[in-house]
């Protein structure tokens, strides 16, 4: 039987929601490393998170979702604000996105890591 890669729960401050989420705190799941995917937040820094609803319902992300630092998602910015159009190269893949926030990582000092 084949087990799950843990998890681990980090809680944002949306600033500001695009898609999907209505609440001003939200959680997301990611993978905790060692190549499981997961993208790895830092505390305290900014970050434009594209995440999806996974079977159970949750918000996900990891790397490969378009998820990054505020500072480097400029024309991910334009592009959910309906600015004109920036080279396809540096697009968001929508494909399988559900929802866009931008916000702020808590402090989040001992992130809730379960097991799937």
């Amino acid at each position: 039987m084949e087990q799950d890669s843990p998890e681990m729960e980090v809680s944002f401050e949306v600033q500001r929601s695009y898609t999907g989420v209505q609440s001003k705190h939200v959680l997301v799941s990611t993978g905790i490393g060692a190549g499981d995917c997961g993208f790895d937040f830092e505390t305290g820094r900014k970050y434009l998170v594209f995440a999806y609803k996974g079977d159970s319902g949750e918000l996900s992300t990891g790397i490969c979702s378009s998820t990054a630092l505020l500072e480097e998602s400029q024309a991910n910015l334009a592009y959910l604000r309906g600015e004109p159009e920036v080279p396809k190269s540096k697009q968001v893949n929508r494909a399988s996105e559900s929802g866009a926030i931008c916000g702020h990582l808590l402090d989040n000092p001992a992130p809730t890591i379960k097991s799937t």
